[in-house]
């Protein structure tokens, strides 16, 4: 019995552990050091993981023309009046607090947009405060809030532009409400997929005069998209180069649209293959798990995929086979990132939730250290190895003495004092010719050690 393979085990994984915190990435569960060094297909979630999560309007589409963000920010010079209906609508429909940087980074620079705008939004709050509020989720890219306004009902919506498009029934034009025809929808479709091929985020916004209730919302102005600029970490693209080297796949998974996904995985060349698909939530709703894992094999990018979509991912990956670690830094990443082999999460800009379940936290979100990591988990693992190696000899050369002892037949075997005898050299022997043939250790120093 390698009595002493327990200690070997802890103290090489506790001495990994130490130098990954030297390297920015600190180990909530000791067993993920050596984990990590055999993963073998990395999931990657997009915003606030492989890039910086810092949101800004770059660009907005209204009444047929595309507008890009002025040199100097300002938009209230852009279009004037035009803008103004637009930022007042992603003003009501938001979450976010400018003032107490509370909500997400996409609503906070949407809230920054309108203010620039000309629009206090804590002001416009007051006058048209919320009645009820219809939450994104994964059945619906979008999300509704209904205000009282004026003394009558006022709804404003912004989310996925397809849905939202598909809802609308007119188009706020000079102000005036228009019938949307089909041309018009084509060309918005057309501005939509121009900005989301250059990587960036999408939304459509629109209103109406009516309530919610409590069907799906119909009969929408169509007010604009808006498109939201997300840099890529400066070190993801040397990252995920230095993972391939290493034989590791990479996955992106991301709620945004196709387009966006694609647009950013191939800035990174997330694809080994240099051949680049993206599949959907909506294409692996109906997938039992051996059809979503060889369509994981098949793809390196994931869109529009929601919390159960990551974790379905990732379970289906690893039914298959694979060792799979988790990357992210949300709330929607907490499934995933529990179930995977290793989950690892941004400590600078991660959410509490995400650094709670995840065994590795990478202390500056420096994508950098988790290759680092992953190298520092490889040789930890090899270590573990050696050791087994080594305790796997020593204790083979004593079971086959006492295997060849007990064929003598009846009587008594080694005594105590004989076994530990044999124990002593038999570790002593096979531990020299170990470190002999990695020179590591002259005979006289040998001696002097084992004294």
């Amino acid at each position: 019995i390698p009595e002493g393979l327990p200690a070997i085990s802890t103290v090489t994984m506790a001495l990994g552990a130490r130098s990954m915190e030297k390297e920015g990435a600190f180990v909530r569960s000791l067993p993920a050091v050596e984990t990590l060094g055999s993963v073998d297909t990395i999931c990657l979630d997009k915003t606030g993981t492989l890039t910086e999560n810092s949101m800004a309007v770059v660009a907005i589409h209204l009444e047929d023309r595309t507008i890009e963000a002025p040199p100097d920010g300002d938009w209230s010079h852009a279009d004037g009046p035009r803008l103004e209906t637009l930022a007042e609508a992603v003003v009501l429909c938001n979450e976010a607090d400018t003032s107490a940087g509370v909500g997400s980074a996409t609503e906070l620079a949407l809230l920054q947009f309108a203010e620039v705008c000309g629009i206090a939004p804590n002001e416009l709050r007051a006058r048209a405060p919320v009645i009820s509020t219809w939450s994104r989720n994964h059945k619906r890219h979008w999300m509704a809030t209904e205000h009282s306004r004026y003394g009558a009902s006022h709804v404003a919506m912004k989310g996925a532009p397809d849905e939202i498009l598909a809802m609308s029934s007119h188009e706020c034009v000079n102000g005036r409400r228009r019938k949307l025809t089909d041309v018009k929808r084509q060309r918005i479709l057309v501005a939509n997929q121009a900005f989301a091929r250059r990587g960036l985020r999408v939304l459509g916004v629109a209103q109406r005069d009516k309530s919610l209730g409590k069907d799906k919302p119909s009969d929408l102005v169509w007010l604009g998209l808006v498109a939201l600029a997300d840099p890529v970490r400066t070190e993801a693209g040397e990252a995920i180069e230095r993972l391939h080297r290493a034989g590791v796949r990479t996955i992106m998974m991301t709620g945004d649209q196709r387009e966006t996904a694609l647009a950013v995985a191939e800035s990174l060349a997330l694809s080994r293959s240099g051949i680049f698909d993206a599949a959907e939530g909506s294409d692996i709703a109906d997938l039992n798990d051996r059809a979503l894992a060889a369509l994981a094999h098949r793809t390196s990018v994931f869109a529009r995929v929601s919390p159960a979509d990551k974790y379905r991912i990732v379970r289906a990956l690893q039914k298959s086979g694979n060792r799979v670690a988790m990357i992210g830094d949300g709330v929607n990443d907490g499934p995933a990132l529990r179930v995977a082999s290793v989950g690892v999460a941004m400590g600078r800009n991660g959410t509490d939730v995400a650094r709670e379940v995840a065994d590795i936290v990478i202390a500056d979100d420096n994508l950098s250290e988790l290759a680092h990591a992953i190298a520092r988990g490889r040789a930890t693992e090899d270590n573990v190895d050696a050791a087994i190696r080594y305790l796997l000899s020593t204790n083979i050369s004593e079971v086959l003495v006492m295997l060849a002892e007990s064929l003598h037949g009846r009587g008594e075997l080694e005594t105590p004092m004989e076994l530990f005898w044999l124990n002593l050299v038999t570790d002593i022997t096979v531990s020299y010719t170990h470190l002999r043939a990695h020179e590591t250790l002259t005979p006289i120093s040998y001696a002097v050690f084992c004294l």
